[in-house]
C-alpha cells in the first residue's frame, strides 16, 4: 500500500484551523490588558475586603482610637500692612 503524504501549510496549526493574524492580536491585547490591569484589581479587592470585614481588621490593633498628643502650638496671628485687605 503506498501511503500518502499530504504536505502541510505554513499557515496551518496542528490543530487544523487556519491561523488569523486578528486572533493573536486579540490574545496579546488580552494578554497585556490583562497584566496592566491586575495590579488595580487586586487594589480594588485588596480595599473591599479590608472595609467589609472592618471588626476583623481592627481587631488586630490594640486601641480603636489612637492617642493623639500635642507636638507644639502655634500662634497664628498675623498683621496686615496698613491698607491693605485679606484675600
Amino acid at each position: 500500500m503506498p501511503s500518502e503524504t499530504i504536505p502541510e501549510s505554513p499557515s496551518t496549526p496542528p490543530t487544523g484551523r487556519p491561523s488569523s493574524g486578528s486572533s493573536h492580536l486579540v490574545h496579546r491585547v488580552h494578554l497585556y490588558l490583562g497584566l496592566f490591569l491586575a495590579p488595580w484589581m487586586l487594589m480594588y479587592a485588596l480595599s473591599t475586603l479590608f472595609m467589609e470585614h472592618r471588626p476583623f481588621v481592627q481587631s488586630f490593633y490594640a486601641t480603636e482610637k489612637p492617642q493623639f498628643t500635642v507636638e507644639r502650638e502655634m500662634n497664628d496671628s498675623r498683621t496686615l500692612a496698613p491698607g491693605t485687605t485679606p484675600k
